[in-house]
């Protein structure tokens, strides 16, 4: 007699043909082609030919899952490349409509897992194979339920919570290059939420997770080195009534004075700058004078040598430079030339570099 034939005598219940992790009823789980097993309806022609798959259906006001807002937003490449690296961990949820599997919930990660998957067939890498709970119930309001259900009832995680976990992964040995593929942000944007957690001060901390302010605003107000400055800082922002008032632009300008940084990167501060230094009446030695001085010099003949002259072009230069960046017209074309230039240069592609990448976990559908 066989040793398993023994072991069933023994314990009828046992079994040899498969092996439990948890003493739990299972439950049917699909893996699944996403480009020749999986549907999603109205992909077609509205998605990007790579991120397309065989069984997609047209838009149209008869198809069984209306969800065409998010089919029409591109995915980001840093989610793409997130993919493309780990592959899809979460299942998706279908239902089988028509004889066909039709996704429900994980439109994304499909289509990334459908453009990675043509990748690597070039490449000669695995494929990826989709994992799928299934949906019995396929009535057009229980299709609305979860998909409504998926996308609204998600509470994403805190500030907080983000770092905790940060800080736990990087215990673990991994790089903040490699966090910031997993957290779906960039490299500055992990230094940032790492200073955070060591320089903001309790009261910064304690209204971020009320919600009093938005976390963003409170990123800002960490940069404050000064924790008495941070406190005053904050209690200007609480006191505001709008949003505007608790926004991150707000706590910027307020962290730049407290650490005596002057800049000029809003509209009001260069108009400002720009009438200051055109108006008349420069008292000697400031910085109007410079602007006026060549203005005033009369005879002196273009290119001739003068004692001021490196002064005086500084200051012009600026000038010159806000009225381009205020949008005056009287701008120099030597200026605005350079401007319509480099935006040229923009338009071009440029070669692709390994960096931190910034966009949303594989989580969101």
């Amino acid at each position: 007699m066989s040793r398993a034939k023994r072991r069933r005598r023994q314990d009828p219940s046992a079994t040899t043909t498969t092996k439990k992790a948890f003493n739990l009823p299972r439950d049917s789980v699909y893996a699944a082609d996403p480009i020749t097993e999986l549907r999603i309806c109205g992909a077609r022609g509205v998605v990007p030919a790579n991120e397309s798959g065989d069984l997609d259906t047209p838009p149209g006001p008869d198809i069984p899952v209306k969800d065409m807002r998010r089919l029409s937003k591109a995915l980001t490449q840093t989610f793409l490349e997130n993919v493309d690296r780990r592959s899809v961990k979460t299942p998706i949820i279908i239902a089988k409509i028509d004889g066909v599997a039709t996704v429900l919930v994980g439109k994304r990660r499909v289509r990334a897992a459908r453009a990675s998957n043509r990748k690597r067939m070039k490449d000669g890498r695995p494929l990826i194979k989709v994992r799928c709970v299934m949906q019995r119930e396929t009535s057009v309001i229980a299709i609305l339920q979860t998909v409504i259900g998926e996308n609204n009832n998600r509470e994403d995680d805190t500030l907080a919570d983000k770092i905790e976990k940060l800080k736990a992964y990087l215990a673990e040995g991994p790089s903040e290059a490699d966090a910031a593929v997993e957290f779906g942000v960039g490299v500055d944007r992990i230094r940032d939420w790492l200073d955070y957690d060591d320089r903001a001060a309790d009261r910064v901390k304690a209204a971020v997770d009320a919600g009093k302010i938005p976390a963003s605003t409170g990123l800002e107000l960490a940069k404050i080195k000064d924790v008495d400055k941070q406190h005053q800082a904050l209690d200007k922002l609480l006191t505001g009534t709008g949003v505007r008032d608790r926004s991150a632009r707000a706590a910027r300008a307020l962290a730049q004075g407290a650490n005596d940084r002057t800049t000029a990167t809003d509209r009001k501060s260069q108009r400002l700058l720009l009438a200051y230094l055109t108006s008349g009446g420069a008292a000697p030695g400031s910085p109007r004078e410079g602007v006026h001085a060549k203005a005033s010099s009369g005879g002196a003949a273009p290119g001739s040598p003068r004692e001021d002259a490196p002064e005086e072009e500084f200051w012009r230069g600026v000038v010159e430079t806000l009225k381009v960046v205020t949008g005056q017209e009287a701008a120099d074309p030597r200026v605005t030339r350079a401007l319509a230039e480099a935006r040229s240069s923009a338009t071009t592609p440029a070669p692709t570099t390994k960096g931190a990448p910034k966009a949303p976990s594989e989580a969101n559908d």
